[in-house]
């Protein structure tokens, strides 16, 4: 019974008409409700294709069926833990299913509605698919490796991976792997976009490979890109360049050593001879070492050392020069002869004759030139100025002390020559003892225990030089026997001396000996007579001969000669050297030297003159009680000069006398 009713009769029975109207009222409502009923589903919608779904594929809804004639609207859902959300546009039967629907399961909803039933609408739903699944991913398009720069791959370029075109559910993880000459480097990291090529990448090519992985499967791949390449070098760099070292000389080796250089190039090396600015390539010469010729003297010399590698033209080539050496010096030769007429002697003239010549005919030797016997300089041959052609010979003329001579020329260079300097080898020159005699002047008379005087001078061969002079002492002696207190007097300028005291009257016959030295032969003079007599001089007349000697070189060409040498030794205190010159070239007609002593140079009086052929050169050399000397010094065309020796008057330099007996 309706409850309403019921109610509204508190509940109470009803009998009667009041039970009857009450029952009527209760059919009605139950008639009422029976005929208001909303739209009947006989038949659910449906979902085709059947199965599993996929990302991307498109669904088809068939309606349901209904009893009479409702409205039918329907709309897609896409439910996930009970929960469904509408999805797609509301009224289409086809659905293409979303990357949001993996994993979800999608059902049709469907609804009727009729305006004239009660409810008014009815909602119906599909059997659920089972869950969408994913796509897994697909490539379209193959990876590409950015970052080239001009078509060329080297060293320090960052290059790009780009993954191509892959298609599937998103989302889509990409991972990527490079490969250096067909080698994996690196890691397979989905970070892993992009590449800095290295050196040690020269020569191969570099590819990316990519793989992909989404909810629908995976890894897919890999898939490669092209690969580019291969890597070329970057281009040569010099880090120091390169040297040269061993002596910049004719015939020396020199020895390159290479410069540094980055990016691995190819070196080759050419030497080169430099001149001013210009450099001209020595052909051939490509090693390590040279040696350096005739033609490089006055020259430089440079290494060019090319390096090249497969880096892109124009740059893959780069030269590089050493710095030069000095400037090349030639070598030389030095040669030696050493000649006299006859074997010499002691202060004979000797001949030297040096010739230096030079290596190369682009310099010519130029410095001065000494001659030596054994370690020693020869006096008066040192030093000589050595300037002119390829070869030039020096000559001069020497005396030597007695022995075997070991004659040997050295070239010295000056700072400016490029000509080295050479030693000549040694040649023996053997010289004789000279000969010796002795002059004797005695107190001619005496008194009875008076003093008498010896005085004894040393004489030696007229030379054309003669600095060696006679050492030793001398030996008095009396009717063939030594004095006793005379037995050895030394010599002083030549000259010995010894006095005696007489007691008893009587002739002495007086003589003195020379023994000899290594350079002379002894001597002994003539006998002089002493005269022991009452009455006699306490002193002689005459003391002696000047035992001073002249040394000369005199150097002689086709039409004139000039003095390099004029020299007096042995000169005692208190001599006069009086020079004259008469005839052409003569600088001066009288010179004149008083009180000299020792050893006396006379040739700057001439300053190397030219003095014509009948040139007279004479220099007196006197003393007060002494036997002078005189000198004569005559000049001829493209000979030695006469030369002529006298005696003078003791203090006389005019009056000519007997020398005195040797």
């Amino acid at each position: 019974m309706n409850t309403q009713l019921m109610k509204k009769f508190g509940g109470r029975r009803l009998v009667g008409i009041s039970a009857f109207v009450a029952a009527t009222a209760f059919a009605w409502a139950v008639l009422t409700s029976v005929a208001l009923a909303g739209p009947t589903n006989t038949g659910l919608p449906s979902i085709a294709p059947v199965g599993t779904p996929h990302d991307g594929q498109t669904l088809t809804g068939t309606q349901g069926t209904w009893s009479g004639t409702p409205t039918i609207s329907d709309q897609w859902e896409s439910c996930s833990g009970g929960t469904c959300s509408p999805v797609g546009a509301t009224g289409n039967l086809s659905y293409v299913v979303q990357p949001t629907d993996v994993g979800h399961t999608i059902l049709l909803r469907e609804t009727a509605t009729d305006a004239t039933l009660v409810p008014p609408s009815m909602t119906v739903d599909s059997l659920a698919t089972p869950a969408v699944a994913a796509n897994p991913p697909a490539n379209s398009a193959a990876p590409t490796v950015g970052g080239v720069v001009g078509g060329v791959v080297q060293p320090g370029q960052i290059l790009t991976a780009s993954a191509g075109t892959w298609t599937g559910t998103p989302p889509i993880t990409l991972s990527y792997q490079w490969s250096v000459g067909g080698a994996a480097v690196g890691t397979n990291s989905p970070l892993n976009t992009k590449y800095t090529v290295t050196a040690s990448d020269v020569g191969k090519a570099i590819a990316v490979a990519v793989t992909a992985t989404n909810a629908g499967g995976g890894p897919v791949g890999p898939v490669s890109s092209v690969a580019v390449g291969p890597v070329l070098p970057l281009a040569p760099s010099n880090l120091t360049p390169p040297t040269i070292s061993g002596t910049p000389q004719q015939g020396q080796t020199l020895t390159m050593t290479s410069g540094t250089w980055s990016n691995n190039p190819t070196l080759t090396n050419v030497w080169e001879d430099c001149s001013g600015l210009t450099c001209t390539a020595i052909p051939g010469q490509t090693g390590l070492t040279y040696t350096v010729g005739a033609a490089d003297v006055g020259h430089t010399i440079q290494v060019v050392q090319t390096a090249s590698n497969a880096a892109p033209p124009p740059t893959n080539v780069l030269a590089v020069p050493s710095a030069r050496t000095a400037t090349v010096s030639a070598i030389s030769a030095t040669s030696v002869l050493a000649y006299s007429q006859n074997t010499p002697t002691t202060n004979q003239a000797i001949t030297l004759v040096a010739a230096v010549t030079s290596g190369s005919g682009n310099a010519n030797p130029r410095g001065s030139l000494s001659f030596f016997n054994g370690s020693n300089a020869i006096p008066g041959c040192a030093n000589k100025s050595v300037n002119g052609g390829q070869t030039v010979t020096i000559v001069c003329q020497a005396s030597l002390g007695a022995g075997q001579a070991q004659i040997s020329a050295a070239y010295v260079p000056d700072p400016t020559s490029l000509v080295a300097g050479s030693t000549s080898d040694t040649t023996s020159v053997d010289v004789g003892q000279g000969s010796t005699s002795i002059s004797l002047a005695v107190t001619p008379k005496v008194a009875p225990r008076g003093r008498a005087t010896y005085l004894a001078t040393l004489g030696v061969p007229l030379s054309n030089a003669g600095p060696v002079l006679p050492t030793g002492s001398i030996e008095f002696l009396d009717g063939g026997q030594p004095i006793a207190t005379c037995a050895s007097q030394p010599l002083t300028n030549l000259t010995a001396t010894c006095s005696m005291r007489y007691t008893v009257a009587g002739v002495h016959s007086i003589t003195a000996r020379y023994k000899g030295d290594s350079n002379f032969t002894g001597s002994t003079s003539p006998g002089s007579g002493v005269q022991v007599v009452k009455g006699a001089p306490k002193a002689p007349a005459v003391r002696g001969a000047l035992g001073a000697t002249m040394g000369w070189t005199i150097y002689y060409r086709r039409h004139y000669s000039w003095v390099s040498a004029l020299t007096a030794f042995a000169v005692p205190k208190g001599t006069t050297i009086i020079v004259l010159c008469t005839g052409k070239g003569c600088p001066f007609g009288e010179r004149r030297l008083t009180n000299v002593a020792g050893t006396v140079s006379l040739q700057g009086l001439f300053h190397r003159r030219h003095l014509r052929a009948g040139t007279r050169i004479t220099v007196r050399l006197t003393r007060k009680h002494w036997i002078g000397k005189a000198y004569s010094f005559t000049i001829r065309g493209g000979q030695k000069p006469t030369i002529k020796k006298v005696c003078l008057a003791p203090g006389s330099t005019l009056h000519i006398v007997p020398c005195p007996a040797t």
